[in-house]
């Protein structure tokens, strides 16, 4: 699965096998020991790790070094879960549940950059490489293949990412920066408190509670991570489930075109405002909800027959205005203004009227109300029995690493739960 295997020295003792490694972080995980320290202790103490690691007693340094070398390898572990599932026929493939969590960084709230500080520590770091630079050209007596300073390579790394950063985050009305986990965002958690964070997301079969797909987001909302994790089921279990459902944060015309064309049969719940609008249209015989739409020609026809042709776009949204307006005997009823009439409609509006449609129906609800408790008990576990609240190590990549890990160790509970320990799992 990739993970890496130390190069053996001739000199001092053989290094631990990954596959023992592995197993004393998987069962250290399980019983909430999610700290290198504490997992060495246990190694010392608990008759079951005595047990599983043969009396043999790696230090933190391995335990933390074998973690940080492996991250990637840990999402390979995840999906050999999942596969492990299948062949024991846990997972059915007719239904799916998605939504996420907040998971809290390892990082204090109060010690973020504003706007200004951002930009006064990227222009530190800027002269601060700049410096560097001209004091190795000054000495260059390098080879022109030599690498360059550990320390400048550090700088101009440090550079990159503040620059990224403080770039996304200059667009946000209320971007901040930590100082410390720069891949970390301000989120509002379940409790309402607001705290830098990552967006964890799972996806839960219905059969027996796998979970098939997962992954962790640097945006607060899930609006446009719907066809990305439909996107991971399918490459961690080879096909989509016959019905996916989602809650209203994942609702978005463009998610929801993609989705179509990927084929994917998936129900997610339409926001409140969206409903506001469809109520103030069936009142308001001249609201847009109530205009036809003639795909061929991209055009809207009114009540009355008039035409609205396209006249131009605003972001995701594209106005349509009246041909006939100045000639129509309805104008004074259909809008207030006296030069046009014009509507605003999503680019994606007709992927919206027909998702619109399909939730409508009392099948449709059923199948959305089956979602949260499938998948709010999955979040709950990793929470309150896993212990996986506040991450301890910092940046995008732990992150996931720590998520994967947290959702392999629940499919192998699951697993165990469900053959009774019959699987041999090697």
């Amino acid at each position: 699965m990739g993970f890496k295997v130390r190069d053996v020295h001739t000199d001092g003792r053989p290094g631990f096998s990954p596959s023992l490694l592995l197993k004393i972080w998987l069962f250290g995980s399980y019983e909430r020991v999610h700290s290198s320290r504490a997992l060495e202790r246990q190694c010392k103490r608990d008759l079951a790790l005595l047990w599983l690691s043969g009396m043999n007693y790696p230090d933190h340094n391995t335990l933390w070094r074998f973690w940080s070398e492996n991250k990637g390898a840990i999402k390979r572990l995840f999906k050999e879960s999942v596969r492990i599932a299948m062949e024991q026929e846990l997972i059915g493939m007719v239904y799916h549940a998605i939504d996420g969590t907040k998971l809290v960084a390892n990082a204090s709230r109060f010690k973020g950059l504003n706007k200004k500080e951002m930009s006064l520590l990227l222009k530190h770091i800027d002269d601060y490489v700049e410096e560097m630079s001209d004091e190795v050209e000054k000495h260059g007596d390098r080879e022109p293949d030599d690498r360059l300073p550990k320390e400048l390579q550090e700088a101009q790394e440090l550079q990159r990412r503040v620059r990224e950063n403080v770039v996304s985050l200059q667009q946000k009305e209320h971007g901040t920066l930590s100082p410390v986990d720069m891949d970390s965002r301000k989120m509002r958690l379940n409790q309402g408190s607001i705290e830098y964070g990552y967006n964890a997301q799972a996806v839960a079969d219905q059969q027996s509670g796998i979970i098939v797909g997962a992954t962790v987001s640097q945006e607060e909302s899930d609006n446009h991570l719907l066809s990305t994790l439909l996107e991971e089921v399918k490459d961690t279990t080879g096909s989509q489930a016959s019905t996916s459902t989602a809650d209203a944060g994942y609702f978005s015309g463009e998610e929801l075109e993609k989705i179509e064309d990927l084929g994917a049969d998936v129900y997610v719940n339409i926001p409140l405002e969206h409903n506001r609008s469809a109520d103030k249209s069936s009142a308001d015989p001249y609201h847009s909800n109530n205009f036809s739409y003639d795909r061929t020609r991209d055009v809207f026809i009114c009540p009355h027959g008039q035409i609205l042709e396209r006249a131009g776009t605003r972001g995701s949204y594209s106005a349509y205005r009246c041909r006939g307006f100045k000639r129509c005997s309805h104008k004074a009823a259909c809008t207030k203004s006296r030069q046009y009439k014009r509507i605003m409609v999503h680019r994606c509006h007709e992927s919206i009227r027909r998702h619109k449609q399909k939730v409508a129906s009392v099948e449709a609800q059923e199948l959305l109300r089956q979602r949260g408790p499938l998948i709010e008990r999955i979040f709950g576990w990793i929470k309150e029995q896993y212990g996986l609240r506040r991450l301890l190590s910092r940046g995008l990549e732990n992150a996931r690493a720590w998520w994967y890990l947290a959702c392999t160790v629940y499919n192998l509970r699951k697993i165990w739960t469900f053959t009774g320990g019959a699987v041999q799992i090697t």
